[in-house]
């Protein structure tokens, strides 16, 4: 019994699994035990292999950034526009006197959807996909004018223009 326990103890840590209950569980099913931890899966495999998809999936992601980085450097404006999470402030938006903010409705504008540019658009197409709850509040915005991408909440009047 005390051999059959220690076996599975010793299979089962090799595994990634708890000796101490294998142990007891080898011991009390004389063979059984044994066999039943060489039909479990290995837990040490399976949490490297997690661990390299998670590596993975973050490789990709850099990749992801990096390739909407460059998309917006290629942004059809010469300026291109370009926003990177955090760089934006008070300054970004436009004043309410401004000649842009008076004329939402006569540019052509550009949004991000998850990273990738939509545009050049007409307001009209913007609303559209507005009313249609594709884009919200936090949707990155930008058209010819401005400096970088803001949000659509904080372009004063902008959420009532595209309400409207």
């Amino acid at each position: 019994m005390g051999a059959c326990g220690a076996a599975c103890a010793f299979l089962a840590n090799s595994r990634g699994r708890n000796p101490i209950g294998w142990f007891v569980g080898g011991g009390l099913t004389f063979g059984a035990g044994i066999v039943a931890v060489f039909v479990l899966s290995d837990l040490k495999k399976q949490q490297a292999m997690q661990q390299r998809l998670s590596d993975e999936a973050s490789r990709v992601q850099e990749g992801l950034e990096e390739q909407r980085r460059a998309a917006y450097a290629r942004h059809p404006d010469s300026q291109g526009p370009t926003h990177e999470e955090g760089s934006l402030n008070a300054s970004a938006t436009e004043s309410p006197d401004s000649e842009l903010h008076m004329h939402y409705q006569d540019s052509n504008w550009f949004h991000d959807n998850q990273g990738q540019c939509h545009g050049p658009m007409p307001f009209e197409t913007l609303h559209l996909t507005w009313l249609s709850e594709s884009i919200n509040g936090k949707t990155l915005v930008w058209r010819k004018g401005m400096d970088v991408w803001v949000a659509i909440e904080d372009l004063d009047g902008m959420t009532t223009a595209l309400d409207g």
